[in-house]
């Protein structure tokens, strides 16, 4: 009887098998009884191999880590320029989103014509400060509900209490006059309980009567 011990790789893990040669007279095996240093696969390496050429399990799989965390690291490498491009994309998003439920929310809404003057606000920025100075407001502008005293509201402020989708930097103060048809809501993606108005009708530059520069960091 002759007993080969082959050492076998596949995939990075090692499998032992023992071919079983008898001879003609068919004698039966006794139970081998195997030490551990026998069935070790780096017991004699030659240049990184076994004497059968092959690279022991160890360093096989000791490579395969290695691949799999350089893999993992390139993985989870995100780029910033990325981060703000998917932040952008997500704030545009939320942006249709309010607009889109403003306009169905007024649609519905009653109009009502104003019984005396009124005096609200319009936070915007600079450069459609100087265009509302020149050609006024267009029907279906938004305003505060009213104009309270005290200094205005930092940009940061009002962009969150109106829910606005822009960074204010200016505040202009507007009287409406008697009989303006308007649309009186809460506001949409602001804070809650803070109300608007919507004109229903154009409203010419002159009624413009003050004009504010946004302090940063003014609650």
């Amino acid at each position: 009887m002759n007993l080969r011990l082959t050492w076998h790789t596949c995939c990075g893990l090692g499998a032992l098998r023992i071919q079983d040669s008898i001879r003609s007279n068919g004698v039966s095996l006794p139970p081998p009884i195997w030490r551990a240093s026998t069935m070790s696969p780096t017991r004699e390496l030659v240049n990184g191999t076994n004497r059968s050429g092959e690279i022991p399990m160890n360093l096989r799989l000791t490579w395969m880590l290695v691949c799999a965390g350089f893999l993992l690291a390139g993985c989870g490498r995100v780029s910033p320029a990325r981060i703000e491009k998917a932040a952008a994309r997500a704030a545009e998003r939320r942006a249709a989103g309010v607009m889109a439920r403003d306009l169905a929310r007024d649609s519905t809404s009653r109009t009502t014509r104003l019984g005396a003057e009124r005096r609200v606000y319009k936070y915007t920025t600079e450069s459609k400060a100087l265009i509302f100075e020149r050609k006024g407001f267009s029907s279906g502008t938004h305003f505060t509900s009213s104009a309270g005293p005290g200094r205005p509201l930092s940009g940061k402020s009002a962009e969150q209490r109106f829910g606005l989708d822009y960074r204010p930097d200016r505040r202009l103060g507007i009287t409406l006059p008697e009989g303006t048809q308007v649309k009186a809501n809460k506001v949409v993606g602001g804070s809650p309980g803070y109300g608007e108005i919507r004109v229903e009708q154009p409203i010419p530059p002159g009624a413009i009567d003050s004009k504010s520069i946004l302090e940063s960091g003014r609650k």
